[in-house]
């Protein structure tokens, strides 16, 4: 009995980093070089939903992925944005959306509005532009989805508030 013991307790040291949480398949995607991830548990603004850590083989951090919910014309969108520490987004993906197609559903994954949020590691607020950039935090709208715009960059002005209070290697956590 004892050495039945002593090999049950063997099985569940190796098998229980597999049984951890597994990220959803969102989570995978912007970091997909990542070993693991976690859940980081907390007091988020209103709309976000999820915030996990991505980690390399070494357990260093490689960045975060947040999930954030904003309404846009026809309901709720689901966006996910990554965070590499010091350099800013390096992913938008909206994963989830009821709006019109033809009035930009088609456009909001296009590599030429959701590129437009990468960088900013200051963690600046994006701002609604109707026609070009001026500053890096500008985001040109989708013509005819101005809803629909305004809710991607609401719900990614919630990530980089939840991004900003994160502890970084200056604060030497």
């Amino acid at each position: 009995m004892k050495a039945a013991g002593r090999w049950m307790i063997l099985l569940l040291a190796l098998l229980l980093p597999a049984c951890q949480r597994k990220a959803p398949v969102y989570v995978d995607a912007a970091f997909p070089g990542a070993l693991a991830f976690q859940p980081v548990p907390g007091n988020y603004p209103e709309g976000v939903k999820e915030l996990w850590q991505a980690e390399a083989q070494d357990g260093s951090i490689l960045g975060y992925c947040v999930l954030a919910e904003a309404t846009g014309f026809n309901g709720s969108l689901q966006v996910v944005t990554a965070w590499i520490p010091g350099q800013g987004i390096s992913h938008v993906q909206i994963i989830a959306h009821s709006e019109t197609p033809e009035y930009g559903g088609n456009h909001l994954n296009s590599p030429w509005f959701t590129e437009q949020f990468f960088g900013n590691p200051q963690g600046q607020e994006y701002n609604l532009v109707k026609l070009r950039r001026v500053e890096a935090t500008d985001v040109v709208i989708i013509t005819g989805a101005t809803a629909s715009s305004q809710a991607v960059i609401l719900a990614v002005n919630q990530c980089v508030a939840v991004f900003r209070d994160l502890p970084t290697e200056e604060d030497g956590k």
